[in-house]
């Protein structure tokens, strides 16, 4: 928690100085090719996440499936899955 109060206030310098040199212009944050290829990450990162989910799902339901003996039961798992 501490550490959120020190890096956000010095974040907040930071985003100010920027925005002083960028003439309070905001695109100037996504111009950069660095800053730029950061956000892009960002927005897929979170992007891809519910995919990422369904994936991790799937694999727990076929693992629970293999594990209980019966694999035949995987599709099964994976559409009770699916649907919480």
């Amino acid at each position: 928690m501490v550490l959120a109060f020190v890096l956000g206030s010095m974040l907040e310098v930071a985003a100010r100085q920027s925005l002083l040199l960028f003439d309070g212009n905001v695109a100037g944050f996504v111009t950069r090719p660095i800053s730029g290829g950061l956000l892009l990450m960002i927005v897929a990162t979170i992007a891809l996440l519910p995919v990422i989910k369904k994936l991790r799902d799937r694999r727990v339901a076929i693992t629970e499936a293999v594990e209980s003996g019966h694999p035949e039961n995987a599709p099964e798992l994976i559409n009770e899955k699916g649907k919480k």
